[in-house]
């Protein structure tokens, strides 16, 4: 059986009505995107939520400009990594302003599974850094494209990487991650 969206050629996908281009749309990108912000987050529900808002957010302006569907990848991750870092800065803000309470929960446990481990390792790097290790080797993306995608030069992208592979060197052994 074949996908709806390996039937329709770019041309086609034109002249659909625009909830049919949403979908289609939002079936080729999706799982990508959910693996990048899973990556991001560390945290399922909190991926799907932010990739939501990614799409509710990139397809509403879609619908004004003429961009070509497949420019929309690059847009969807670039908006997941923004709503991203804003979620980020109100957590601070609220840890700044809020008194501190304690939950008494553990969060650590012995008995984490490789995958947790990883994500968890992949936690102690920033958003910008997950995100370069992300693309650059999970999905196979160039110095390049890396760079055009968070619109900066060459050596800072290499100097991204290399920060955080450092991190996730020295801090490997303390999550004993084999």
């Amino acid at each position: 059986m074949t996908n709806f969206h390996e039937v329709v050629t770019a041309t086609q996908a034109k002249k659909l009505p625009f909830d049919e281009r949403v979908a289609l749309l939002y079936e080729r990108h999706a799982s990508s995107a959910t693996r990048y912000a899973i990556v991001l987050t560390g945290n399922e529900e909190i991926a799907r939520d932010v990739v939501q808002e990614a799409f509710t957010r990139v397809l509403g302006r879609f619908r004004r400009t003429r961009q070509e569907p497949d420019v929309l990848d690059v847009y969807i991750r670039r908006t997941i990594l923004n709503i991203w870092r804003s979620h980020l800065r109100r957590k601070q803000l609220e840890r700044r302003h809020l008194p501190s309470t304690s939950s008494g929960e553990d969060a650590t446990t012995t008995d984490l599974e490789s995958r947790d481990q990883i994500l968890r390792l992949l936690m102690i790097l920033s958003p910008r850094e997950r995100a370069a290790v992300f693309l650059r080797y999970y999905q196979d993306r160039s110095i390049a494209q890396i760079a055009q995608e968070f619109d900066c030069s060459h050596g800072a992208v290499r100097s991204i990487l290399m920060r955080a592979l450092n991190k996730l060197r020295n801090d490997w052994e303390v999550f004993d991650v084999h």
